[in-house]
């Protein structure tokens, strides 16, 4: 496989993908884009195994933006089974 383009963000791989630039391999929460995106998506799964963490600053409190992300982040991938 010759790989012609690299996207760093799921939204841009999708949008390429409708354009007919390919095909795209996304994780969990970049399946979430495809689907909002109507995409065909299909079963890939690789043998290596990826694990995402939320990270967040010691040295200050959260904001009270922050700890709605990480609110949001955590109940949307519990609802779709990350």
């Amino acid at each position: 496989m010759r790989i012609a383009i690299e996207a760093s963000q799921s939204n841009i791989a999708c949008e390429l993908v409708r354009a007919g630039a390919g095909i795209a391999i996304l994780d969990g929460l970049g399946l979430l884009s495809a689907r909002a995106h109507d995409l065909i998506t299909r079963p890939f799964a690789p043998s290596l195994q990826s694990v995402a963490r939320l990270l967040k600053g010691t040295k200050r409190p959260a904001s009270r933006l922050v700890e709605e992300f990480a609110s949001v982040v955590q109940k949307v991938t519990a609802e779709s089974g990350l």
